[in-house]
């Protein structure tokens, strides 16, 4: 199975145009909260239409947040920054 980088995620959209970041972003917040291992999601491409899976695993997840929070940051979506700067913490504590 193919593995991709970050950036690399950030432009793979589902049906409905919501980015695979933003659908990764709620579950492995939740991970982190619940002290989950992983996170797995599958999502439905438009072109190529074909299903797409993506699995985070908890050592990835402060890597996941900060390339997050960047990538937030350069949307210019800055209240998010904060929250996912906790989690960060709270994901490295997690380690």
């Amino acid at each position: 199975m193919e593995e991709q980088s970050f950036r690399d995620l950030i432009d793979i959209k589902d049906t409905n145009n919501v980015t695979l970041l933003d659908v990764l972003y709620p579950k492995i917040k939740k991970a982190i909260i619940k002290g989950t291992d992983k996170v797995s999601v599958f999502v439905n491409l438009i072109n190529p239409p074909r299903l797409f899976r993506a699995t985070v695993n908890k050592e990835a997840f402060p890597i996941f947040l900060d390339e997050y929070m960047r990538w937030s940051e350069e949307s210019e979506e800055y209240e998010r920054c904060q929250e996912v700067m906790d989690l960060i913490k709270l994901a490295q504590k997690e380690l």
